[in-house]
């Protein structure tokens, strides 16, 4: 869908299957604005210098994803949700500024990058609950965070991604590293005010010349 104006109130954009883009200027009424993929194949690309001021909602089906493919694609908003399934969100490449990423009650949000250049993004994060995880990294590339991770859920790097978390962070969830992952050092604070560290698998943290305290690391599951 490319060329004019996408006008939405309420619902959003929906991929069923296969893979839908929209380059379209995205506007809306609504409070909120659904960037749904209901396919675990299913690919939604969102192109747009969009000017909904809407909260963005990442729903769907585990596995399928949303990618980005313009800087403003999000919006004018300054709210990003993962609300229900484990849909992955793709900076492709592509930094993200002004935006706060809330992962809500019994949600995993997927953060990643599968371009080939680093994606930074330096808005802040928001684990709201202690059963909200936000997974992160990239798959060819890093993907940093450099805003404030704020509250009580937990933060991890995922199946040989890597993240580089750069801010001065108080979530006091469990950071851990998972599946051959990188987790990269870029504050003293950058692990939050928890007191351990997991490391699931083989998987790397790389202090990068950071004191980051007295802090408990846990191997688990034969890892090294």
């Amino acid at each position: 869908l490319t060329g004019g104006t996408l006008v939405l109130g309420a619902g959003g954009v929906r991929a069923d299957r296969g893979t839908l883009t929209v380059d379209s200027v995205i506007t809306n009424s609504a409070a909120t604005l659904q960037l749904n993929v209901q396919s675990a194949t299913g690919l939604l690309i969102v192109g747009g210098n969009n000017t909904y001021t809407a909260t963005s909602e990442i729903r769907g089906v585990a596995g399928g994803t949303v990618r980005l493919n313009h800087a403003g694609a999000l919006g004018t908003g300054s709210s990003v949700q993962f609300v229900n399934g484990s849909v992955l969100l793709d900076l492709n490449g592509i930094g993200v500024s002004g935006r706060t990423i809330t992962v809500n009650a019994n949600q995993t949000g997927f953060l990643g990058n599968t371009a080939a250049t680093k994606s930074v993004w330096s808005g802040n994060v928001n684990l709201a609950n202690a059963t909200g995880f936000l997974r992160a990294g990239g798959t060819n590339a890093e993907v940093e965070i450099s805003g404030n991770i704020s509250g009580i859920g937990g933060l991890q790097s995922f199946d040989g991604g890597t993240l580089r978390v750069a801010g001065d962070n108080t979530y006091s969830g469990t950071t851990s590293v998972r599946n051959g992952s990188t987790l990269i050092v870029g504050h003293s604070n950058a692990l939050g005010s928890v007191s351990h560290t997991n490391f699931i698998q083989a998987s790397t943290l790389d202090l990068n010349g950071f004191d980051i305290g007295s802090r408990i690391i846990t191997l688990q599951d034969n890892a090294s």
